[in-house]
């Protein structure tokens, strides 16, 4: 069966938003740009990686960030109506070539699966 570790949501224009986020006070990359992106409450995409949470990487923000670049660019959209996600091993080492490679797909809502298979979670309710 075929991996599939990126999910792509887009709006057809901005959207009130908001963020929910863990209590935990080790925080990735990603939850830090989310709250900048959203100091107006307005959003238009979100960017899910599984596989690697960008928490505790040396380049997290950044790469995060660049993530949120790509997205706006293949949706001709501002970078910070992009909101970045992501779950998986902590401490891991990121770079933005599969980013790169796979965002311009996953664009294009026609060739790429369903949100729901790129980031599925074990964790289960008590």
């Amino acid at each position: 069966m075929k991996k599939y570790d990126l999910a792509l949501i887009k709006a057809d224009v901005r959207c009130a938003a908001a963020g929910v986020y863990t209590t935990n006070k080790v925080r990735g990359a990603p939850i830090k740009v989310d709250r900048a992106h959203l100091t107006d409450g307005y959003a238009q995409a979100i960017i899910v990686n599984s596989g690697n949470a960008n928490t505790c990487a040396a380049n997290g923000v950044a790469l995060a960030e660049a993530c949120c670049e790509l997205v706006g660019k293949a949706l001709n959209i501002p970078a910070e109506d992009v909101l970045p996600a992501s779950t998986g091993v902590i401490g891991q080492p990121m770079v933005i070539d599969p980013f790169a490679r796979g965002i311009p797909a996953a664009a294009d809502a026609e060739s790429w699966p369903p949100p729901r298979r790129a980031a599925p979670t074990r964790q289960r309710p008590s």
